[in-house]
């Protein structure tokens, strides 16, 4: 198999991408302790890069509403790794399928 077909997309390359995108992009983690002293606590979405990121105040209430920070810089290496994997998983299948 060469490289162009490798990465050539079909329709089962393009349903495994945009699941894994979806769910990807889904994924959050805490940046910081929430309960820290003075601090606040970041939620980032996205993996492996993060894609969108959400802070709030420690304090309750707040007097600080919560800020978003969108990074479209990540979005085509996210795309990338994706798609590679998309298109990995789909050799192995047929590789093992053939046996």
């Amino acid at each position: 198999m060469t490289l162009k077909q490798f990465l050539k997309p079909d329709w089962r390359k393009i349903l495994i991408f945009v699941i894994l995108l979806i769910i990807s992009t889904f994924i959050g983690y805490n940046e910081a302790n929430c309960m820290s002293f003075g601090g606040g606590c970041t939620h980032s979405y996205g993996f492996p890069f993060t894609i969108y990121s959400i802070h709030q105040s420690a304090y309750m209430p707040s007097p600080l509403p919560k800020t978003t920070h969108f990074n479209p810089t990540f979005i085509i290496p996210n795309i990338i790794i994706w798609y590679l994997l998309s298109c990995l998983i789909i050799w192995i299948y047929d590789k093992f399928r053939k046996r």
